[in-house]
């Protein structure tokens, strides 16, 4: 039995000094000077791009929606670079809440990691332009701050990431 019991705690030992390792690595890095990153995502019903809508109801009437986006991203290049997922609260006026998750793999012009973004999303008569918060980041883009700005070019949704260290 204390043979069991000793194998047992030396397992938990080994994974959980991996772990903390695995943490303390992961902890390291980020940009180093200030950079902007232009990625393009499709639309709702795009090549790739998955969307789904949920009602908000209210007092028996929909005061709103959410919307979910997951979709690839590409580069300058026109080459997939990661993955969007955003979801948005809309109930109309200004009081759109959007928040993206950008996860990026390595390339020539992006680094691996993620970022996120958060902030208030322009009226539907505005195009859906907006401009976030970057709230941070992982990989090559952690502990990042600065913005993002979001543009409709009639075809694509245009994410420009302006990047602190």
């Amino acid at each position: 039995m204390y043979k069991t019991l000793s194998i047992g705690t030396l397992v938990a030992v080994l994974l959980s000094s991996g772990l903390w390792l695995g943490v303390s690595l992961g902890g390291q890095g980020g940009i180093s000077e200030p950079e902007a990153i232009e990625v393009n995502t499709g639309h709702c019903g795009g090549p790739g791009v998955r969307c789904r809508f949920y009602g908000l109801r209210a007092e028996g009437r929909v005061d709103g929606q959410i919307i979910t986006v997951n979709g690839p991203s590409k580069d300058v290049d026109g080459d997939i670079v990661g993955r969007l997922r955003e979801t948005c609260t809309y109930e109309g006026g200004n009081t759109n809440i959007c928040t993206q998750v950008f996860t990026m793999r390595s390339g020539p012009n992006i680094d691996r990691g993620s970022i996120v973004t958060t902030g208030v999303l322009g009226e539907w008569v505005e195009g859906l332009n907006g401009t976030f918060a970057v709230t941070g980041g992982t990989g090559a883009y952690v502990n990042v701050r600065g913005y993002a700005t979001k543009v409709y070019d009639g075809r694509d949704f245009i994410f420009t990431l302006h990047l602190i260290p």
